[in-house]
């Protein structure tokens, strides 16, 4: 007997069942795994729920029709806190039930050879079928309206927002949580609760929520946005000057567009350059003057001198604050004579209005004099510190006489332009006499009316931006 188990070699048989054994088990698994792709190619994948209820192993149209049927059973009581409102069948509400499309598009999109894997996992594309069990908007509507869920006497719900708090800048208002619903949240809670197979649901849960509340990052970042800004330091230096831009009013700049979120109003820091230039720029200030008759006089404001250029300077400010750097920086500067101690200079024309007489300076030494004729009473001309800006050969003056109400069009030889009012210098061939008190009879409309044999020289003499100070 020994010898015969000897040449049966018992182990190497054992090995070979072993080995077939395991084979016949693949075998058979393959076969099984293979048949459910086969058979889930037609029926839902395990897990397959739509909202509490399962169609997993299901036809599309047995889950068409085990889903239409709770859709026509379904009734849910309608509570508030620990009041019944009533209960409310389901399909009084029914609007178009997209089902079959969404069970259809449901069933193409999930994987049958992942049928093993989804007996632990629910498979993905379930939402798309929730979202398709829909309600009449009309008839959720009625009922909203017939509850009165969004009446005055229910406590309407507020966002938290960003306030200005006098003498604090902006903080953070609270949000409040009203009582009030709207039809898209009563639907939702109405199509929840029949996903859920809820058989009650207290309006409670469906009141209109805060979009932002005190603890929202999106609204603590806006707060930390304005903090930021309202904390940077700008600094302004100019002809001798240094302005901080104070903090009360850089909050003063900022405000909310229409999502709430912060920003700068350009248009408010260009004011409050304005209000810098009106204090600091020459070109708004009265200036003493050395004039030829008449000593040291005071000339008015006019075209002349420098200013920050509010619009250039209001957007470099606007930068730096959104960028929240410290800065400390010369403006932007427009005009004339800035670092200049005399912004007057040597060259310059002087025009006397008292004496009624007009002078050209080159190098501070006088190269032309005249008389001249000025505006006449009720068109007389505006004394100020200006430049030259404009100069034409052989034109025409075009414009409309105030005293008669008539265009007129007179052609000259030359013109000097020098405010924005359109007075300026030219020669006027129709006065029969310069100076003395010929303005009150024979006056101009403004300008400076001078001897058509002297005009040609002073129009040599002049240049772009030479001041004219008229006194």
């Amino acid at each position: 007997m020994k010898e015969l188990f000897e040449k049966l070699d018992i182990q190497s048989l054992l090995r070979r069942l072993n080995k077939g054994a395991v084979l016949i088990g693949l075998g058979a698994f393959a076969f099984v795994y293979l048949l459910g792709v086969l058979y889930f190619q037609s029926h839902f994948v395990p897990n397959t729920r739509v909202g509490a209820r399962s169609i997993a192993f299901s036809t599309k149209q047995k889950a068409l029709e085990t889903l239409q049927a709770d859709l026509d059973a379904y009734e849910v009581e309608l509570v508030e806190g620990e009041q019944s409102i009533g209960v409310l069948p389901y399909n009084q509400l029914a609007g178009d039930v997209q089902l079959e499309r969404a069970l259809t598009q449901l069933l193409e999109q999930q994987s049958p050879e992942l049928w093993l894997f989804h007996l632990l996992f629910k498979p993905a594309g379930i939402t798309e079928a929730e979202r398709n069990i829909l309600l009449n908007e009309g008839k959720v509507s009625d009922l909203y309206h017939q509850l009165d869920l969004g009446g005055s006497s229910r406590t309407a719900t507020e966002s938290a927002k960003l306030v200005l708090a006098e003498g604090k800048g902006y903080v953070i208002q609270p949000e409040v949580y009203g009582k009030q619903l709207s039809v898209e949240t009563l639907d939702t809670a109405l199509k929840g609760a029949f996903l859920q197979r809820n058989k009650q649901l207290d309006l409670v849960t469906a009141y209109v929520q805060p979009k932002y509340t005190s603890s929202s990052q999106e609204l603590l970042d806006r707060l930390a946005k304005v903090e930021g800004i309202q904390n940077t330091q700008i600094t302004l230096t100019f002809d001798g000057h240094s302005i901080t831009i104070p903090k009360d009013r850089i909050a003063s700049w900022l405000i909310l567009d229409e999502s709430g979120n912060p920003t700068l109003d350009e248009e408010l820091i260009v004011e409050y350059l304005g209000e810098l230039n009106r204090q600091y720029a020459s070109i708004y200030q009265p200036r003493q003057f050395q004039s030829t008759y008449m000593g040291v006089v005071t000339v008015q404001p006019g075209t002349l001198g420098w200013y920050i250029n509010s619009r250039d300077e209001a957007a470099l400010i606007k930068a730096d604050l959104e960028a929240q750097q410290n800065v400390t920086r010369e403006p932007s500067i427009g005009g004339y004579g800035y670092g200049m101690e005399d912004d007057i200079g040597q060259n310059y024309v002087e025009v006397d209005l008292i004496n009624q007489w007009m002078w050209v300076y080159s190098e501070g030494v006088v190269v032309l004099e005249t008389p001249i004729v000025s505006g006449r009473v009720g068109a007389e001309t505006v004394p100020g510190a200006y430049q030259v800006w404009e100069k034409k050969a052989d034109t025409a003056l075009i414009g409309i006489n105030p005293f008669s109400g008539e265009d007129y069009e007179q052609p000259v030889d030359y013109w000097i332009a020098f405010d924005d009012n359109a007075q300026g210098i030219h020669d006027a061939n129709w006065q029969p006499v310069f100076g003395g008190d010929a303005h009150y009879g024979s006056g101009s409309l403004g300008c400076i009316n001078t001897p058509p044999a002297l005009m040609g020289q002073v129009f040599e003499w002049v240049y772009y931006g030479m001041p004219v100070i008229i006194h």
